[in-house]
């Protein structure tokens, strides 16, 4: 643990998939939560009587933000081979055009709701960590590559 990290609030959040269809999907929405009630405690592991409490189940979105690709149709490849100069060809496996949708990978949010200052450190460490599973992927083909 980070000594950073004891000074981060950590609301709770919640992850939903965004689907295009029923076997795709083009990214995510991570919704910072609060409770509708003040004072009410977040329930805990170890507090079975806070899980039970149906006034600490109310949540509501206070932030939300979408992380996914753009709408842009780019053509898609499978191989990179060699033409007879030596020059590097982009090439499908069966020969076929393949379009794939979404070039650049997007974290947006709605503008018209600002950050509330309390989540603005949980909103960087949020952007920070997720940008650096991005590039761990696209280094090491995994997010969960550990640095050396």
């Amino acid at each position: 643990m980070d000594a950073r990290d004891d000074d981060v609030h950590r609301p709770p959040m919640r992850v939903e998939v965004i689907d295009i269809s029923p076997t795709l999907s083009i990214g995510f929405t991570v919704s910072i939560l609060k409770y509708t009630e003040s004072g009410c405690a977040p329930p805990r592991a170890t507090s079975p009587e806070l899980q039970t409490d149906s006034s600490c189940s109310a949540l509501v979105s206070e932030l939300e933000l979408e992380a996914l690709m753009d709408e842009e149709v780019v053509q898609g490849y499978d191989v990179v081979g060699m033409d007879k100069d030596g020059f590097p060809l982009l090439q499908t496996m069966d020969g076929e055009e393949k379009l794939v949708k979404g070039k650049y990978f997007l974290v947006r949010r709605d503008k018209s709701t600002p950050v509330p200052a309390v989540h603005v450190e949980t909103v960087k460490a949020l952007l920070e960590n997720m940008m650096s599973a991005v590039n761990k992927y696209y280094a090491f083909g995994s997010c969960f590559s550990e640095e050396f």
